[in-house]
């Protein structure tokens, strides 16, 4: 997974990747989706091969799959507001600050992390759960990667976004402005 991932990364320095062919672009994109579909089909399988591999109550399981939904949910969204840029970036591409970007700077692997241990405590699988903490750490990793390329494409517009939003995790702080905004 470390390693899969940090082969991703490469695509992330879009001050490189602009640089290259479309034809080379696509190709990255590519294996961008078949390592991110290759690490998700191995989580679920270490899941499903190990389930039940720790005790847990039922209500455990059943906030496991809430979370696990809510990580979907949280992904999918950032994704369709992402659309293209997702897979095939553009010079010409937004800073998107709305939706889930408005809580964190990169809700797609917040939503990975709270849907990879919601399906751990769902599946009651300790390999999971491993990996799920590998995650965490591989993702913070690919953020800090990708956030170096986001400042060079979107300059003084993406520092003030992140001195105003926190990286990974929300914080009580985001939903304060956020209702202060809502209530001036």
């Amino acid at each position: 997974m470390v390693f899969s991932f940090s082969l991703v990364a490469v695509k992330y320095q879009t001050i490189l990747y602009f640089r290259l062919s479309s034809r080379t672009q696509k190709i990255l994109s590519s294996i961008h989706a078949i390592i991110v579909g290759a690490n998700i089909f191995l989580f679920f399988s270490l899941s499903l091969i190990d389930a039940n591999s720790i005790s847990l109550s039922s209500w455990v399981k059943i906030l496991g799959a809430l979370l696990f939904l809510s990580g979907t949910l949280i992904l999918s969204w950032a994704a369709f507001l992402l659309k293209k840029a997702l897979v095939h970036p553009q010079p010409a591409d937004q800073l998107i600050k709305s939706g889930p970007f408005r809580w964190v700077r990169h809700p797609m692997y917040l939503g990975g992390i709270v849907g990879a241990f919601g399906f751990s405590l769902a599946s009651s699988s300790m390999l999971a759960i491993i990996y799920s903490f590998l995650q965490v750490v591989v993702l913070y990793a690919l953020a800090v990667m990708e956030e170096l390329d986001l400042r060079n494409r979107f300059g003084a517009q993406y520092e003030i976004y992140s001195r105003e939003t926190p990286r990974l995790f929300p914080s009580l702080r985001i939903f304060r402005k956020q209702r202060g905004k809502l209530g001036a």
